[in-house]
């Protein structure tokens, strides 16, 4: 009877280790599928801006500014698709990287709506839209990365708020 209630107690302490085991490893799990999410999301707002910076109005000779866009969505890109582990240092860098991205996004924008640079067309239009609904999906991605960050004890690897949203800038 004595072997068999350590037998039990022996087998229930087994499972609950196995249980802390798996919570620990889904919590992992969970903070590297939203960061795939968010990943994702910004190599599109990357992807956009690279479109976007091949848009020069034909009245517009001056070019630097659509190709001051194009390397700052190549700087991102290339944080973004680094084989190093994510990091509170890569965020710093992916944070500072798309500061920029999106201040270029911004004047890029502003410029091409003045009348006397450029005539909006549909295509640039599309542009707008996708990058307003992509500006929601990095809000909400992001939003869930720093949440499984804080549940799941690495407070470190969060990004600021601040630069998510063009319209706050």
């Amino acid at each position: 009877m004595i072997a068999r209630s350590k037998l039990v107690i022996l087998a229930f302490f087994s499972l609950i280790v196995m249980h802390l085991d798996v919570s620990g490893q889904s919590g992992n799990n969970i903070i590297d599928s939203t960061w795939f999410l968010l990943k994702e999301q910004l190599l599109r707002r990357s992807n956009l801006a690279l479109q976007f910076s091949g848009l020069k109005g034909e009245k517009n000779p001056d070019t630097i500014l659509f190709d001051e866009l194009k390397d700052a969505a190549s700087n991102l890109t290339l944080l973004l698709n680094s084989p190093c582990k994510l990091d509170s240092n890569q965020i710093v860098g992916i944070e500072a990287a798309n500061y920029i991205l999106v201040g270029l996004i911004q004047k890029s924008v502003m410029f091409s709506e003045d009348k006397n640079n450029f005539i909006p067309n549909e295509e640039f239009m599309n542009y707008l839209m996708q990058l307003t609904g992509n500006e929601n999906r990095i809000r909400v991605h992001m939003s869930d990365f720093n949440k499984a960050g804080e549940d799941f004890g690495r407070p470190d690897l969060h990004f600021k708020k601040y630069w998510v949203s063009m319209e706050q800038q």
